[in-house]
């Protein structure tokens, strides 16, 4: 059965997510921010007893492993859903990409990190244009994106770092889940023409001396694998699939 989860039941949800590496303290963060701005669309399910579906828009997040995969994969198509991230099933049919879920480990690091100014208050907009303008970002998602990310920060669940040269926006990397316990790290980032300068490493590095006292997680490609590991950062052994409907 799936069923909204009902507002006095947050602590539960939380409690089971948290033990979800890195899409963990990304739902912690959309259930605050719903729970602080209930116009929003995001929405959170039970779907059985092992598994909670978030759903924004047509993105959805689901984690755990569904009791009913034929309602799960009806319910999906009823809402519409264009893009699913699971750490446990996807739906038959469906293209999927593998990503590598990473946890930094101090003091672990193999690569100086360089001596680089680093703007911890970059304009969102900026970081945007980057990703957009190297096709990092859909164009359909970039208005979204920006209400998302400037409420995060507003609320002290994200952070976001650049650095300049030239006047231009060189690299970028945010923490876009900040939880007492968790910290996710997304949107990392370096222009075409400023790699091969350690402008990525400086802002993780960054980041992680920040957040030390948290659990610091991250996705990757499983070819990127080996560049966040120079930086401290080890793979969980676990993956997360990004699926999208099959034309």
């Amino acid at each position: 059965m799936i069923r909204l989860v009902p507002k006095n039941q947050g602590a539960a949800f939380v409690a089971f997510v948290q033990n979800t590496p890195c899409q963990g303290p990304l739902l912690e963060v959309n259930w605050l921010l719903k729970a602080q701005n209930p116009r929003m669309p995001t929405q959170f399910y039970w779907v059985g007893k092992q598994a909670v579906l978030q759903t924004s828009g047509r993105v959805a997040v689901l984690c755990g492993q569904p009791q009913s995969i034929s309602e799960l994969e009806s319910f999906l198509q009823f809402t519409g859903c264009q893009q699913l991230t699971t750490n446990a099933w996807a739906p038959a049919g469906w293209h999927t990409q593998q990503h590598c879920q990473l946890l930094w480990q101090p003091g672990s690091a193999t690569k100086a990190i360089p001596h680089i100014p680093i703007d911890t208050a970059p304009p969102v907009q900026a970081i945007l244009q980057l990703l957009a303008g190297e096709n990092t970002l859909p164009a359909a998602l970039h208005s979204n994106m920006y209400a998302d990310m400037c409420t995060r920060l507003n609320h002290g669940y994200a952070a976001s770092y650049c650095i300049w040269q030239q006047g231009s926006l060189a690299s970028t990397a945010s923490a876009v889940a900040i939880t007492p316990h968790q910290v996710h790290i997304a949107l990392v980032y370096t222009h075409a023409t400023q790699r091969k300068h350690g402008y990525a490493g400086a802002l993780l590095a960054a980041l992680c001396k920040a957040y030390s006292g948290h659990h610091i997680t991250l996705e990757c490609k499983p070819e990127l694998v080996p560049f966040y590991q120079q930086y401290g950062f080890t793979p969980t052994g676990q993956t997360a699939t990004v699926a999208t409907p099959t034309p």
